[in-house]
């Protein structure tokens, strides 16, 4: 189930890394920092690759989600 906005503004940084996942590879990191990031884990050529999309404030969900295609 998609992320909202009222949970992602919700989430608070922990000791470690944490990650909530928005479907399809797409995932919101929050490390240590506190900063908010969207990610996106995909494979290709048989490896596990990363794309990051920026901070929460500046890439909205549904914008990161379209881009997944």
């Amino acid at each position: 189930m998609p992320l909202t906005d009222i949970q992602i503004r919700s989430l608070k940084a922990t000791d470690k890394e944490q990650k909530h996942f928005d479907g399809g590879g797409l995932y919101l990191s929050i490390p240590k920092t506190g900063r908010k990031l969207w990610r996106m884990a995909y494979r290709f050529d048989q490896k596990t690759k990363l794309l990051s999309f920026g901070e929460v404030p500046h890439h909205h969900a549904q914008r990161c989600a379209a881009a997944q295609g």
